[in-house]
């Protein structure tokens, strides 16, 4: 009990009550944090399956499923259209990040066989060279009707906060995949997202315009290290802190012994 009064006079005698409330606010603060970042690792670890899932499912058939209202439910889905590729209306996407360059990507409508509907197709990246000198024009697609595999694009949809639709310049360029907006100059019905082809195995970075390849990042982060960072500043910190005020208590008795 002496023990207990003697820690109890250590931490607030002499008016150290204010440092000692500003450690274990500081350390219930520590802790949140760490709790803070597990749920954040679960965060991570649901976003995970979540991509496993989806890009595991078989791939959805344009042609002949349903489309989900909600875009959210199908995001890294897989796809497959069959139909033919509409080379007179295109568009060029603005800022994109190639091998080590900047340049464009080229979006071309596919109209879908079977339905009264095209969906935008991300047919890949093109260096800005191509772009200036008008050289991506005769990047045509194929002709005829094929069949194409992608994947549903989202990231280059338009943000909440755009207000004014993303319409192509005078070069055909625009800044986002914003079908709504880009229907209005196309003679048909556009799907509310864009595809983006992948290259068949094997041939990925091989040809002009360059195809996408997913790469989903399913590691779980730094979240469980940090959690364990800042769990142990939360244990640390009040035994400096008493070890500490002990250092300076004996200080004070030999200052006061040498007196």
């Amino acid at each position: 009990m002496s023990n207990v009064f003697s820690l109890g006079r250590l931490l607030l005698g002499r008016g150290r009550w204010k440092w000692t409330l500003l450690v274990l606010t500081a350390v219930v603060v520590m802790i949140r944090l760490g709790f803070w970042q597990l749920d954040r690792l679960e965060q991570r670890r649901a976003r995970n399956a979540q991509i496993g899932a989806q890009w595991t499912a078989p791939p959805l058939r344009l042609n002949t499923d349903p489309i989900p209202a909600n875009l959210a439910e199908f995001k890294y889905r897989r796809l497959t259209a069959r139909g033919r590729f509409d080379p007179e209306h295109q568009f060029l996407l603005k800022n994109r990040r190639g091998p080590g360059r900047p340049g464009s990507d080229i979006l071309t409508p596919f109209l879908i066989e079977g339905r009264n509907q095209a969906v935008l197709v991300n047919r890949g990246w093109v260096p800005y060279e191509m772009v200036v000198s008008g050289e991506w024009k005769t990047l045509t697609p194929p002709q005829g009707t094929i069949v194409i595999t992608g994947f549903v694009g989202l990231d280059a949809m338009p943000p909440p906060t755009l207000t004014t639709p993303s319409l192509p310049d005078e070069t055909g360029q625009v800044f986002y995949v914003d079908p709504m907006a880009l229907q209005g100059v196309l003679p048909y019905t556009l799907l509310p997202f864009y595809l983006v082809w992948m290259p068949e195995p094997g041939k990925e970075g091989t040809v002009v315009p360059l195809k996408y390849t997913p790469q989903h990042d399913l590691s779980e982060g730094p979240h469980l290290g940090y959690a364990l960072q800042w769990f142990l500043f939360a244990a640390a910190a009040p035994v400096v802190y008493v070890y500490l005020l002990k250092r300076d208590r004996r200080e004070e008795g030999g200052n006061r012994w040498q007196r």
